[in-house]
């Protein structure tokens, strides 16, 4: 059985979900998503996530098999220690950090392309997947890389993308 529950100041924490499917917000909904709110994915397993209305913050951590699929977020969508997961953004989203997690799936609308920046460090795959702009239901995949290459030149050591990833 999942566990919504709302912590002061302004978090709301999704926990334990197994197996099943969890609505955040909405009209009807007992919970109400607003743009101050953070919300906190965390062990979950094979669950789908919907958070219905912009909030601030997306953390998601040890999680796997996790499907969050958000309208906006304010600030950032930050994921830990997981893997298998998706994360659809349907507008806006100004940042992803990706640390230590593996075959990350991220899904932006193609109007982000311009703003939107990725960091990730300790892990394994993750890609961004935007529209294209002959059709919006096909996606162009980009790999986020996670290694890199560091080299010296001259007295300077320069940190490049693997070429891995520079294909």
């Amino acid at each position: 059985m999942s566990s919504i529950t709302f912590k002061e100041p302004n978090r709301y924490f999704i926990e334990n979900v197994k197996d099943e499917e969890v609505v955040l917000g909405g009209e009807n909904g007992e919970h109400q998503l607003a743009m101050r709110h953070a919300v906190m994915i965390s062990k979950c397993h094979n669950a789908v996530i919907h958070l219905k209305g912009k909030c601030n913050k997306v953390e998601l951590d040890h999680c796997t098999k996790v499907t969050v699929i958000v309208p906006a977020v304010v600030s950032s969508v930050d994921m830990q220690k997981s893997a298998s997961c998706e994360i659809h953004v349907e507008q806006r989203c100004p940042g992803i950090s990706i640390d230590d997690c593996n075959s990350m799936s991220i899904y932006v609308p193609r109007d982000s392309m311009e703003f939107i920046e990725v960091a990730s460090s300790g892990g394994g795959s993750a890609n961004l997947f935007v529209p294209t702009e002959e059709d919006p239901t096909e996606f162009k995949e980009y790999p986020i890389p996670f290694q890199f290459v560091h080299k010296f030149k001259g007295s300077k050591l320069v940190s490049e993308v693997s070429p891995l990833y520079t294909h």
